[in-house]
């Protein structure tokens, strides 16, 4: 929602989110606590004071107003998803697709392997992705390692999602392993895979109470 959040509302990029994970509800609810730097907790338990009202009224316009269109229905086929970006595309335009996640898109056919299934999904998506000339981010839930180091590696994402994707970037906040970490709120993006640059590792700020990452010269915002 970050990623969609910045395209659409900031940068005016009309942006198409498909969340199979999330009902549309919870989508808007993250999307206008990150925006407006709302608390989550308040906001659903209906405790806003006067600052986030004024917060919220002055943002709805924005969110209205973007180019912004999000799609929470809770089973989709690659066809599907494929049909609904065209259409978007023919009419108010198309710059960044973003997909939540790649395990709950239904195959085009059923496989005797699972792996092999998510791998038919994500190759159509490049496919999908170079028709439409767009940038598809396909998000992808990873497994914990057993291993002591629990940073998640280029490995850990299956076969066929590896093999596909241009970028790879993996996400990793360590206090979830470790609560006592001095790195509490931080989060690294972890550039595993870039076909057409280098890799590297960017530390981003958590802000959990808004529902976002930022950048790390935010963290006292």
């Amino acid at each position: 929602m970050t990623l969609a959040r910045m395209a659409a509302i900031r940068a005016g990029v009309p942006t198409l989110v498909f969340s199979l994970d999330l009902p549309g509800s919870q989508v808007i609810h993250r999307l206008l606590c990150a925006e407006g730097s709302i608390d989550s907790q308040r906001m659903l338990l209906g405790r806003l004071d006067e600052r986030d009202w004024t917060r919220l009224t002055r943002l709805l316009s924005r969110v209205v107003e973007a180019q912004l269109t999000i799609d929470a229905s809770p089973t989709m086929t690659v066809d599907a998803i494929a049909t609904a970006c065209r259409k978007l595309g023919e009419g108010a335009g198309l710059g960044l697709v973003i997909i939540d996640e790649v395990g709950m898109i239904q195959p085009a056919r059923q496989l005797d392997n699972p792996a092999r299934e998510r791998g038919e999904v994500a190759r159509s998506l490049k496919l999908l992705a170079r028709e439409l000339a767009v940038p598809v981010v396909a998000l992808s839930r990873l497994s914990q390692p057993t291993r002591l180091d629990r940073r998640p590696m280029l490995a850990d994402l299956p076969e066929g999602e590896r093999q596909a994707a241009g970028l790879v970037i993996l996400l990793y906040r360590p206090e979830l392993d470790d609560p006592w970490t001095p790195r509490r709120g931080e989060a690294d993006l972890i550039v595993a895979k870039h076909q057409v640059g280098p890799t590297d590792v960017m530390t981003a700020v958590f802000q959990g109470q808004y529902s976002r990452f930022a950048p790390m010269a935010t963290r006292g915002l």
